[in-house]
């Protein structure tokens, strides 16, 4: 399962990132995500507004091809942003940040992070490896205090339980809560579409 966390591109976003990161407010948090996320896995979880695919394309979390193929599927639907953003994508990459840049979510942020967390519960490649995962996922995104309950260098909140598996044990039933406590909460969120 490790190879979903291989990062894979095929059109050069270097450039492309470079004009996203101009528009980025001086109060949003400089995020890379050690891993993608398939965007077909974010929107199992939670369908993503514009402001959020927005921040993933910033966050390295999707690729250019996620946000083209996001568009074309909601396009389908009758989103006017998407069909301009599919008409952006197709024709002029400075065109589509320019589209994207005005979309903003104070909720971006706190989405990636149960997207990412989420897709590491579902793909876990291994105990150390998941918790070292969550251990990077808790400094980039500047180190939220509701996910600290399950980052294995944090102080342990409640007593120790005698073995290190049964600390851990207690660390993922905390993992599993967030993830479930996130998923009620962006069920009930009624977001402006940016539509």
């Amino acid at each position: 399962m490790l190879s979903g966390f291989v990062a894979h591109r095929t059109l050069s976003v270097v450039p492309l990132m470079s004009r996203v990161a101009r528009h980025l407010s001086r109060n949003e948090i400089i995020v890379k995500l050690p891993f993608q996320v398939p965007l077909a896995f974010a929107r199992a979880e939670h369908e993503p507004r514009w402001p959020h695919v927005r921040r993933g394309l910033e966050i390295h979390a999707i690729t250019l091809e996620d946000v083209l193929r996001f568009a074309e599927q909601r396009a389908k639907l009758g989103d006017p942003c998407a069909v301009q953003v599919a008409e952006s994508a197709r024709t002029d990459w400075t065109g589509l940040i320019e589209l994207l840049a005005g979309q903003r979510s104070a909720l971006s942020d706190r989405y990636w992070l149960f997207v990412s967390l989420a897709w590491v519960w579902a793909n876990e490649p291994g105990v150390e490896a998941a918790f070292g995962l969550v251990e990077q996922l808790y400094a980039a995104f500047d180190y939220p205090t509701e996910v600290e309950s399950f980052v294995p260098y944090m102080p342990m909140r409640g007593p120790d339980l005698g073995s290190v598996a049964a600390n851990r044990e207690r660390m993922r039933s905390r993992w599993r809560d967030y993830l479930e406590g996130e998923r009620a909460f962006f069920a009930g969120v009624d977001e402006p579409s940016a539509e």
